[in-house]
């Protein structure tokens, strides 16, 4: 019995129909692992907004700053004792291990002690609209405070509001890394995914007092 072979015209067929549906496919596998760290920075965010709450009701009602005394120690170092495992600063979508969280320093203050800064705490009296007021969100971090690059990878400590919300500026404002979104924790303890449209969009007072 004579046995027949596949052509080449056959195997260029099957050939362009597995790079059809590998085209089709991969980038829905791509997001749905996205949205995964997604789900996982979320759960950071709030674990974080829990631990900053703790600090809150430890210290008179009275938010830490962004940026503590000495200078250089920032909100997340008095927020350590209430964080059991440091991992959940660390944003999953992020390509390095420095802190993937900026702290709300216009709204809730940046630096204690330091001349021209506020020295005063909020308190969380103060805030009006708690379930509507940034704490923290998703932020970049591969520069310094200041806005310039920082060694090893120093994140911005910083309200989401500094230089806008221009993407093109990685020195400041949210880091839209999950589904051209981020994550907000707010300062009533919940977080929730704010798509870059409405980020951008939002009116001033949730991320300051101006």
């Amino acid at each position: 019995m004579r046995r027949h072979g596949f052509t080449l015209i056959e195997l260029l067929v099957v050939i362009a129909i597995i790079a059809i549906l590998a085209a089709i496919l991969f980038p829905v596998f791509a997001r749905a692992r996205e949205k995964a760290r997604q789900s996982s920075c979320l759960s950071n965010t709030k674990q974080l907004a829990l631990s900053v709450l703790m600090y809150v009701q430890d210290y008179d009602e009275s938010f830490m700053f962004a940026n503590l005394n000495p200078p250089g120690t920032y909100w997340y170092v008095a927020a350590e004792p209430y964080i059991k495992n440091a991992q959940i600063r660390v944003c999953p979508s992020k390509s390095n291990l420095a802190c993937g969280y900026g702290y709300n320093m216009d709204y809730l203050g940046y630096s204690w002690g330091t001349a021209g800064t506020q020295t005063t705490p909020i308190k969380l009296a103060d805030i009006q609209s708690p379930a509507e007021t940034v704490m923290l969100s998703d932020s970049n971090s591969i520069y310094s405070f200041y806005g310039g690059r920082g060694s090893g990878g120093s994140p911005v400590y910083d309200t989401n509001s500094y230089n806008g919300w221009d993407p093109n500026n990685p020195s400041g404002g949210a880091a839209f890394r999950h589904n051209d979104g981020s994550n907000h924790a707010f300062i009533d303890g919940h977080s929730k995914w704010l798509s870059a449209t409405y980020v951008r969009g939002a009116a001033s007072s949730i991320w300051d007092r101006s």
